[in-house]
């Protein structure tokens, strides 16, 4: 079974057994490694219209669009850029521009923090032009160096200048070069996409417990988690709805049952026999 196969059909078992609970450690915010050899057709510090200071975002999307003349309607059709969806069925307008939601409640009690995750600049208000195409931020997708990172409280805007972060902290957050992170853009990444997706909600795997940074090299992170699983070891010691009952895990053998759909081997305990073939395999 490949690796990748073997993460969708992983499934865990657990055991009572006296065990004490480990925090988990803090994690610190991915970043994305130097620029590799691409094959893009464009080798964008060439370009005169990156060659000068940028003093902020729109300036670079603006520079951006001497060239990428549709980029911004483009992206401005998409649920990333509109945060709203309209369901065909019930013609209600969702998405999270519209909805209350259980975990950052919704968006207009928070627009400066909530937007810091909105693939534009400036979303202050309910007055936000969203058919400003310079208010489209290009590098959040494309950034390669690392280096470029929207705060929360910011509008969806980078910090300008270096600021403290988190207020009171003493960490200072640098402001990034935005000439230096213009010419060096390339194709977006798994980095790319996490830091607002494997980050939401203020921390690593914290809104979305299927998103988290482990995701940005799969292979490697499903590589460790195997070998420890089949060892009986974890990472955070998993428990039964509270402390006292803890549990262990061992990885679950499935067989092929034929055209991909896997089974829980007839070894394994009675209640795995119940699952269908269509469960284990989705």
């Amino acid at each position: 079974m490949s690796s990748l196969r073997m993460l969708r059909f992983l499934a865990l078992v657990l055991v009572p057994m006296p065990c004490a609970y480990a925090e988990i450690p803090s994690v610190t915010p991915i970043q994305t490694t130097a620029k590799a050899a691409t094959n893009s057709t464009a080798d964008h510090g060439k370009f005169e219209a990156l060659k000068k200071h940028f003093a902020s975002g729109p300036e670079v999307t603006k520079a951006c669009l001497t060239c990428h003349t549709e980029a911004a309607k483009q992206v401005q059709k998409t649920q990333h850029w509109n945060w709203e969806f309209l369901n065909p069925d019930t013609k209600q307008r969702l998405g999270k521009k519209n909805v209350i939601n259980n975990f950052c409640t919704a968006v207009p009690s928070n627009y400066e923090f909530c937007t810091a995750c909105h693939v534009g600049y400036g979303w202050k208000d309910e007055k936000f032009d969203f058919s400003a195409q310079e208010n489209v931020d290009c590098l959040v997708c494309h950034d390669t160096t690392g280096t470029y990172r929207k705060l929360p409280g910011l509008a969806g805007h980078p910090p300008y200048r270096d600021m403290e972060y988190p207020p009171h902290s003493g960490k200072i957050v640098k402001a990034p070069d935005l000439g230096e992170v213009a010419r060096n853009v390339g194709k977006s990444s798994r980095a790319n996409c996490g830091a607002c997706h494997f980050y939401g909600g203020g921390g690593d795997a914290v809104k979305h417990g299927d998103l988290d940074s482990s995701m940005k090299n799969p292979a490697k992170y499903l590589a460790m988690f195997q070998r420890r699983a089949r060892k009986g070891q974890c990472f955070n010691q998993p428990y039964l709805g509270c402390r006292e009952f803890a549990a262990r895990f061992r990885p679950v053998t499935l067989v092929d049952g034929g055209n991909g759909d896997f089974q829980p081997d007839q070894d394994e305990p009675p209640a795995l026999q119940e699952w269908s073939a269509d469960r284990v395999a989705s």
